[in-house]
């Protein structure tokens, strides 16, 4: 965020953002915001996230995507209300060891991207990012889109 423009959302609500830092900073806010809902909704579904870790790092980076993976899975194929999760996922473990719509992994296929390992070797070449110059590029780039949007809006 840009640390030198105040930001209160409360006062934001009624006019618009004035420059390219506070449009940023309130696209950031409201973003951290939605974040943090969902994490919060995952801790509320999935206890784990509330213990410390028991697994090494490589298994840990891998437990909020799964975690997030389940709670679309359960909320995808439960009932808008009083949905019962404990049989969404026994119907669900019982299709997975039937197989159903889950192709076999026998660990031969490789991984490859498109590109051919080009797009590695480029980051490779570009070197340490500029962090500053991305959120100003970044910035600059949702400012032009802002005012695009308000000019085919007929508001400025």
């Amino acid at each position: 965020m840009f640390i030198h423009i105040m930001l209160f959302l409360h006062s934001l609500s009624f006019s618009r953002p004035a420059n390219k830092e506070e449009l940023f900073n309130l696209r950031h806010a409201s973003a951290r915001n939605v974040i943090e809902h969902i994490f919060g909704v995952i801790k509320r579904r999935f206890r784990i996230l509330l213990l410390p870790p028991e697994y090494s790092i490589e298994v840990q980076a891998f437990i909020p995507v799964a975690l997030c993976v389940l709670h679309n899975l359960i909320t995808s194929h439960s009932e808008p209300e009083n949905a019962d999760n404990d049989d969404i996922m026994q119907d669900w473990a019982a299709s997975v060891e039937r197989g159903d719509g889950v192709e076999e992994d026998t660990g031969d296929e490789e991984i490859r991207f498109e590109d051919g390992g080009e797009a590695e070797a480029e980051a490779e070449e570009i070197g340490p990012i500029d962090s500053k110059a991305l959120r100003d590029a970044i910035a600059e780039a949702m400012w032009s889109d802002y005012q695009g949007h308000l000019q085919a809006q007929g508001e400025i």
